[in-house]
């Protein structure tokens, strides 16, 4: 009920009453790794970076299974570096990583796209085409992405590769 008192008042960006109500939890719970997320939750929302990752590495070691603080520390890593928060899921147990093969997938997207991006402002076709290709198995119902492919496509005068992509995703 405490995390629960702690979450809302978080969601109401009253950040003071979080922190007691996950600080009080802690006293009801010390064993439970939920109070430190919700501590960390709230030294995020004060731009406090280094102190939330503290907390969730703290909460890691706790309970080292809890979803929570892994999520979250993805997310505080997405927002550092994109790399940074594939190279922590790198660092996770084997059966951890598959709980969270979603959240790999779309990162590897957006950093594909990044790429694609890159090589589109610089008018290089055949590397936006080939990193296109590599992020379409992972987005394949994608129409955007294939847009973007058939679009690099026929700029390489490939226009029946162009087509072809599209009846892809027709498929």
């Amino acid at each position: 009920m405490l995390l629960q008192q702690g979450d809302e008042a978080l969601e109401r960006k009253n950040l003071a009453v979080a922190r007691k109500a996950y600080q009080q939890a802690r006293q009801v719970n010390p064993d439970e790794a939920d109070w430190l997320v919700g501590l960390a939750n709230v030294a995020l929302a004060e731009g406090e970076d280094i102190q939330a990752e503290a907390l969730l590495l703290q909460a890691r070691k706790l309970q080292p299974d809890n979803g929570k603080a892994v999520r979250a520390l993805v997310r505080l890593y997405q927002t550092q570096a994109p790399e940074k928060a594939q190279g922590y899921l790198d660092t996770l147990p084997a059966a951890t990583q598959r709980e969270f093969a979603a959240l790999r997938r779309s990162l590897e997207l957006h950093r594909l796209n990044l790429e694609a991006d890159a090589a589109t402002q610089r008018a290089d076709w055949p590397t936006v085409s080939r990193v296109l290709l590599k992020a379409r198995p992972l987005a394949p119902d994608d129409p955007w992405l294939t847009y973007r492919l058939a679009n690099a496509q026929h700029e390489q005068g490939k226009d029946s590769a162009a087509e072809d992509s599209f009846r892809q995703l027709i498929r």
